[in-house]
């Protein structure tokens, strides 16, 4: 198992260039802070990307006529083995605020910096669903790194899914976004998106 946390490791750290600066500093610190190294930081940040989890999660979002003031919301389930089983005992609910951007809620695990499930102040609700894809590169900012800056920089769904559209990917996902008037699904591979 040491070779293959080992090696893992290793990999996680081709990542580190398409990391955006800030988050970069922020794992430093928590690596610091820690005292972990950052090769562990960065392999659980990036786990599901070297993984590539097969498709377990699901999303729903209802609005218009279904709801009683025409207000969207969004459900989803998180079915990671890995993420209901050792950790579940572990999940948190942190509020970021970033120096820049916009404020977040991300539920997550400790030592965890990026977002699959999360909400930012403008009500833009955010839930990484994996799927399967053969397009994938280590060559790309993790998804669950990307889907964070997204929510950061975009104050609605539209521009919360430009965000995550333009920036390098690394393996599919299927990505549900809910704000109050509006929600779509984002299909990704780690070059393309719709």
């Amino acid at each position: 198992a040491l070779p293959l946390y080992g090696l893992l490791k290793w990999l996680a750290r081709g990542f580190w260039p398409y990391i955006p600066p800030h988050l970069q500093q922020e794992m430093l610190a928590l690596a610091a802070g820690a005292e972990l190294s950052l090769g562990g930081i960065l392999l659980l940040n990036g786990l599901d990307d070297l993984a590539n989890n097969s498709p377990r999660c699901s999303a729903l979002a209802v609005g218009d006529s279904r709801t009683d003031r025409g207000d969207y919301v969004m459900g989803r389930n998180l079915d990671y083995p890995v993420f209901t089983g050792p950790l579940t005992e572990f999940q948190t609910l942190f509020l970021i605020e970033p120096h820049r951007g916009q404020r977040l809620a991300s539920l997550a695990w400790p030592g965890y910096v990026g977002v699959c499930t999360g909400i930012n102040s403008s009500g833009v609700a955010l839930a990484q669903l994996s799927a399967m894809s053969r397009d994938r590169t280590l060559k790309g900012t993790p998804a669950a790194l990307r889907f964070r800056q997204a929510l950061e920089e975009g104050d609605t769904v539209t521009a919360v899914a430009a965000r995550v559209l333009a920036a390098p990917g690394t393996i599919g996902n299927n990505l549900m976004l809910c704000g109050p008037r509006e929600a779509l699904v984002l299909e990704l591979s780690a070059r393309q998106g719709t």
